[in-house]
C-alpha cells in the first residue's frame, strides 16, 4: 500500500493496482479514475479501510453515493409499484437500511423507520406498510 499526503485534508491511497483519494476527518472519498466526474463517497474511514483494503465488506455499488433524483423519483414509482424493500433495493444496487432511511427523508414521514425497521418487513410491499 502507497499512501502520501496531497493537501492538509486530501490523501492519495494506492493498492493492489487501485488508488483512491480520501478525506479522512470528512469521510470523503473516491476512485481515481480517467472520468471527469468521479463518484464521491461518504462513510466512515474504518468501513473504507474494511471494504477496499480488507475486502470484508459486500457493500452494493451505490452504497455510500449521493442518490440522484432521478434514483429518488424511480424510488417513489417503486413505492408506489407494490415493491418490497429488498426489490427495491436489488434495482437500485442499494442497502435496504438506506431504502427506508430514504422513503422517510422523501414522505417526510419519520415514523416509517419505525415501521420499516424490522428486517423482516423487508420482503413486504412498501406502499403497505406506510
Amino acid at each position: 500500500m502507497e499512501l502520501s499526503q496531497e493537501t492538509s485534508a486530501r490523501y492519495s491511497v494506492q493498492y493492489n493496482g487501485t488508488a483512491w483519494q480520501v478525506w479522512p476527518i470528512s469521510g470523503r472519498y473516491r476512485f481515481v479514475d480517467d472520468s471527469s466526474k468521479p463518484d464521491d463517497f461518504f462513510g466512515d474511514i474504518k468501513h473504507f479501510y474494511q471494504r477496499y483494503i480488507l475486502n470484508t465488506f459486500d457493500f452494493p455499488e451505490n452504497h455510500g453515493k449521493k442518490w440522484t433524483k432521478g434514483e429518488e423519483a424511480s424510488l417513489l414509482d417503486m413505492v408506489e409499484g407494490d415493491l418490497s424493500v429488498n426489490l427495491i433495493a436489488a434495482d437500485l444496487l442499494r442497502h435496504p437500511r438506506s431504502i427506508v432511511v430514504k422513503i422517510a427523508v422523501l414522505l417526510d414521514d419519520y415514523d416509517i423507520n419505525a415501521k420499516l425497521d424490522d428486517p423482516s418487513s423487508f420482503d413486504t410491499p412498501v406502499k403497505y406498510l406506510i
